[in-house]
């Protein structure tokens, strides 16, 4: 636990750290873009032109956009240096070490966000989006900081409801330090919610009071944007919500911007006599240039992040090339030789039967909480390893662990939004067999064994099948195995209680584990051992490039 508050504290450091030098870097190009804009007006005015204040904001108001974008690329290319481009090494699995309780457990489920620095742009696009990010309370403290000028701009309606809104973003930030997901959605859609309100309320008083349609129109482009947050991130926040919300932000300034443009280009003639501006009309100039450059910024962000998740998985695809060909390059053999693709051919009609005579039911866990699964786990591991090895009978090998707990945790949160209830591989087994008529047999065992009860699935598990795709979504890598679910109906587990709990067993051939453990044998072909001199380990390719996908 502590390790994880260290790191939490050091990515919310760099986060920090981060955004405010990415500001000033900025800020930095906007003040030479600044100066090169005022030396051409000089010469424009000099050489007797006239040009309307219009154009003149709308070449401002390119001009820093084009800085915007400018920025991300520039950055995305000098931060893609960071990056080793071999896979890491795969963390050994902790061993003498507590296993913690399931109070523990639910407690530390509860608080999960995503601490690998390889997911730290994938995990916006998926599952949760960003309430599993790391950098979501940092980036609710500055949107906080933000709001502090704007409220000068205000009516004392708006202001109050920006003050309680900045409010909100800050209890969010606390509530997910504390690991209190659910109470900070609460909050978030309560305060954005009410932003929204806020801002129909200052815009029907400001229609009542007859004011510029201009300040009316950017109320209600408020109001909206307010409201897209609130139902995206709160409401629906696995339905592409980042994008949604990175969207909804750039539209919301960009608005902003035309109106306040527009309201300060009508305004502007006639109150600059002898080239001096009243006040008023220098603050509608800076209202203007504020939201050019927070709109610019935004523009900037969204696209540093959206170019470093594409760069993410271009680099997830190079990684994996290798070892994707050397199975390609096994599988051929199989293909090739009639004999073994009669054999694969039984193989898929025997799953196909088993799954057809398999109980319906879903296939979701029946445990209470978390840390209920894992305790029931850890007491069911050594009972089903026993039952595969003597299923497996003398030609297959039986080996088997429980899923790591932070694993287990990266997958509940990273795949299916929290819902632990998912995870049907806290426990499993693997059987390996040197060819598929061995496999079929260890399959035809399973199917018949009164003690084992197969968990309905589609044929996406059985991956020896000619026609699946491993290199289809999701299927990044191209292994082959297959895998079944079901429940271990022994008597001793029913008389613990573990009777329904869903177990995966995995059944493999050889010459795919070979490569997937980075061992070269002598009936691998030329390319794959080649490939595997190249990239090493499989499983490391593969975890790291699961890393980078956030899967």
């Amino acid at each position: 636990m502590k390790k994880d508050h260290k790191k939490k504290d050091n990515i919310l450091c760099k986060v920090i750290c981060f955004i405010c030098c990415y500001w000033w870097v900025y800020y930095i190009g906007e003040l030479f873009i600044l100066f090169f804009f005022f030396i051409v007006a000089h010469l424009v005015t000099t050489a007797g032109a006239r040009m309307d204040i219009g154009i003149w904001c709308g070449i401002w108001f390119v001009l820093t956009q084009a800085w915007g974008v400018t920025l991300g690329v520039l950055a995305e290319r000098v931060t893609a240096r960071w990056h080793l481009q071999a896979a890491e090494p795969v963390a050994p699995k902790p061993a003498n070490q507590a296993r913690p309780t399931p109070k523990q457990l639910n407690r530390k489920f509860a608080s999960w966000v995503e601490y690998d620095s390889q997911s730290a742009h994938a995990v916006m696009y998926s599952s949760l989006g960003l309430w599993l990010s790391p950098h979501l309370p940092s980036g609710l403290v500055f949107s906080s900081l933000i709001m502090v000028w704007i409220p000068a701009i205000c009516q004392t309606m708006l202001c109050l409801a920006l003050g309680l809104l900045g409010l909100g973003n800050l209890g969010t930030a606390l509530l997910l330090s504390q690991g209190r997901r659910f109470a900070a959605r609460i909050l978030f859609a309560f305060a954005w919610g009410g932003g929204s309100l806020a801002c129909v309320a200052e815009a029907a008083v400001m229609l009542k009071r007859g004011d510029s349609g201009y300040f009316i129109a950017s109320m209600f482009v408020s109001a909206i944007f307010f409201a897209v947050v609130m139902v995206s991130l709160c409401m629906f926040p696995r339905f592409h919500s980042f994008r949604i919300f990175t969207t909804s932000l750039v539209l919301h300034w960009h608005a902003g911007a035309l109106f306040s443009g527009l309201y300060f280009a009508k305004r502007y003639p006639g109150t600059c006599p002898d080239g001096e501006c009243s006040s008023e009309t220098k603050a509608r100039r800076f209202a203007f240039g504020s939201w050019c450059n927070i709109a610019a910024f935004q523009v900037s962000m969204c696209l540093l992040f959206e170019l470093k998740y594409r760069a993410t998985l271009r680099r997830a695809h190079e990684m994996t090339r290798a070892d994707a060909k050397s199975y390609d390059e096994v599988w051929k053999t199989f293909v090739a030789d009639e004999s073994k693709l009669k054999a694969l051919s039984g193989l898929v009609d025997a799953y196909k039967a088993a799954m057809a005579g398999a109980e319906k039911r879903s296939k979701r866990q029946a445990a209470p909480s978390v840390g209920a699964l894992f305790e029931g786990a850890y007491a069911l591991q050594p009972l089903v390893v026993a039952k595969a090895e003597a299923i497996s009978g003398e030609a297959g090998v039986a080996y088997g662990s429980t899923k790591t707990v932070a694993r287990a945790f990266q997958k509940a949160w990273r795949s299916y939004g929290g819902d632990y209830r998912r995870l049907c591989d806290v426990v499993r087994v693997s059987i390996a067999f040197e060819t598929i008529d061995e496999l079929t047999a260890c399959l035809e065992r399973i199917v018949a064994d009164d003690e084992l009860e197969l968990i309905p699935q589609g044929l996406e598990k059985c991956r020896f099948d000619p026609e699946y795709a491993p290199n289809g979504p999701g299927q990044f890598v191209g292994y082959r195995d297959l895998q079944l679910g079901a429940t271990f109906k022994s008597a001793e587990t029913r008389a613990q209680g573990l009777d329904q709990h869903i177990v995966e067993i995995q059944l493999h051939l050889r010459v795919f584990e070979a490569i997937k453990k980075g061992h070269v044998t002598v009936g691998l072909p030329v390319l794959a051992r080649m490939a595997l001199l190249r990239t090493g380990s499989g499983h490391r390719t593969y975890v790291s490039c699961r890393n980078l996908r956030c899967s």
